[in-house]
């Protein structure tokens, strides 16, 4: 019984407080150095600062909490919702929030004019959000009927598109199935691809289909792009389809040494053509210069052109 009480008494400062707490008034000086600088105005009456997350990475399921920092340029004309989206691998919906400030506790339509306001909300993130990848963090203001308030930056001009405050990375859960074909070769300094499973003829698409398992032994730093060439018995090119990985939702400077990536990506294929004994070549660059990565094989033996062949399934070719 005694437990109960002590539950029941805790409950209104623990846990109903907590969420239902005041937006905190702050200096404009004191909105941390490590916020980067958004200055949007929405409806000319209240300035989103920026916003950010307090973790750097998650997981599908966790928890997340975000801190945006509002500032009113006049006391607002109205009660404005605030939502906020989160967006995981090619901008899909993987976590979301509309609330009023402070949970409702402290209504926009009486903010005082040039008042600073730190805000924090916590959103679930859903459990089928695909991974790995970055999420983007994206904030804005809606009015009671649901309509997106005019957003404008702070020379006046309208502006349209996310307006996303902060980004935070998607981790992989469990472990990556394994290469089908277990080829080690090493990327530069920080990149290995420990295998692939056999490219293939898929005819719907007139395309090959190949999936690369890629290993992080270092931080890479910098983004690369993958490269990949179609290429027939003579030599010739018959198909090319160059992107980073993940179409950039999980760029190679986020990645962390020891991570494993499995990606299925694919080659468009130019005419009918004679695909058999076709090969695919694949590797890195770098885009401001177009260099490519040094690659070598288990044994450290540089390899030919810095491309790595894998050979087609001759099944799917016939």
């Amino acid at each position: 019984m005694m437990g109960l009480l002590a539950v029941a008494a805790w409950t209104p400062f623990g846990v109903i407080q907590p969420a239902y707490a005041l937006p905190s008034r702050i200096d404009l000086k004191d909105v941390p150095a490590d916020v980067a600088p958004l200055d949007v105005d929405f409806n000319g009456e209240i300035r989103l600062l920026g916003g950010r997350v307090e973790s750097g990475s998650a997981r599908p399921g966790d928890l997340v909490a975000i801190t945006l920092y509002w500032q009113a340029l006049h006391r607002p004309s109205r009660d404005y919702m605030v939502f906020i989206h989160l967006l995981g691998r090619g901008l899909e919906l993987v976590g979301t929030e509309d609330a009023y400030p402070g949970a409702g506790t402290y209504p926009s339509d009486v903010w005082q004019a040039g008042e600073v306001l730190s805000d924090r909300y916590v959103i679930r993130l859903s459990e089928l959000a695909r991974t790995p990848t970055r999420v983007r963090v994206e904030a804005g203001l809606r009015d009671r009927s649901g309509r997106p308030m005019a957003i404008a930056s702070l020379d006046g001009r309208p502006r349209s598109g996310l307006i996303v405050v902060d980004e935070f990375r998607l981790e992989s859960t469990g472990p990556d199935d394994l290469p089908q074909v277990a080829r080690v070769y090493r990327l530069g300094d920080a990149i290995e691809l420990s295998g692939y499973d056999p490219p293939h003829l898929d005819r719907s698409r007139q395309a090959i289909v190949y999936r690369l398992h890629w290993r992080a032994i270092a931080a890479p730093g910098e983004d690369y792009t993958i490269f990949a060439h179609a290429v027939d018995a003579s030599g010739a090119l018959i198909g090319q389809l160059d992107s980073p990985p993940f179409d950039e939702d999980y760029p190679t400077s986020w990645w962390r040494p020891g991570e494993t990536f499995v990606e299925e990506r694919w080659v468009p294929l130019s005419g009918a053509g004679d695909w058999s004994g076709a090969r695919l070549l694949i590797g890195l660059y770098r885009p401001s210069d177009m260099a490519r990565l040094p690659v070598r094989d288990v044994f450290g033996s540089r390899v030919s052109n810095d491309s790595i062949p894998l050979e087609i399934e001759p099944a799917s070719i016939r």
